[in-house]
């Protein structure tokens, strides 16, 4: 048997070994794709992509999960934080969405977007956020969307600096802590997000009073990955 006809009876095993659906769209998977050194399947429907198996997950961050010496490039911690949480799928609802109007309203807010298409719209502003009514399985799911647009500068709804919303979000106070499953490949991941808008944000953040917030973010974080 030649190589190619080996590596197409391989994948469609893998396929059909895994029987996967997209996390996003819930379409079923027919093709992967090499990303680096990582092989992720693609779904046809959505685009999103999701790592091979768990065990691979697993096996690949062992290898690289260390104390970060230095701050890496924007494109690499992205694709970081869109592969260790593609572990969490797409929940049925986001909140509590029977408790408050409120809840509701953000639900259905929540519900409307995906992972590819959520905007710091959707996400509100200062008064009026889901950030305390979503589900820790709601934030986990949207976590790689939210910090890839708060660490490339994106603006919230009046145009002011996104990452200044989230902030306190990410400093949680004990009873308040939705991060507490997160592994520590997934914490890693957070920490250098936040270490790499520190660097390139950081007198903004000293501009609109938010650089104590950030500062207790990068405490909490760094003891998760001690």
């Amino acid at each position: 048997m030649s190589k190619s006809k080996r590596d197409n009876v391989s994948h469609n095993n893998a396929v059909k070994r895994l029987q996967m659906k997209c996390y996003e769209c819930n379409s079923e998977i027919n093709e992967s794709t090499l990303i680096g050194d990582d092989r992720y399947f693609v779904c046809g429907e959505c685009g999103f992509l999701i790592v091979e198996s768990e065990s691979e997950r697993n096996l690949a961050l062992n290898s690289r999960l260390e104390l970060p010496s230095e701050i890496q490039p924007l494109e690499a911690i992205v694709k970081d934080l869109y592969y260790v949480f593609s572990c969490y799928p797409r929940p049925l609802n986001f909140t509590d969405y029977k408790h408050c109007p409120e809840c509701e309203d953000h639900n259905e807010t929540m519900k409307s977007a995906t992972l590819a298409t959520l905007e710091s719209k959707h996400l509100g502003c200062v008064g009026y956020s889901p950030w305390c009514f979503l589900t820790e399985e709601g934030f986990a799911h949207y976590i790689p969307r939210i910090l890839e647009l708060a660490i490339t500068g994106k603006g919230n709804a009046h145009g002011e600096l996104f990452l200044d919303d989230i902030l306190y979000v990410l400093a949680p106070k004990p009873e308040h802590d939705r991060f507490q499953r997160y592994t520590k490949h997934q914490c890693m991941a957070v920490f250098q997000a936040l270490l790499y808008a520190n660097k390139n944000f950081r007198e903004q953040l000293v501009e609109c009073f938010s650089h104590d917030d950030m500062d207790s973010a990068l405490e909490y974080w760094s003891q998760r990955v001690a």
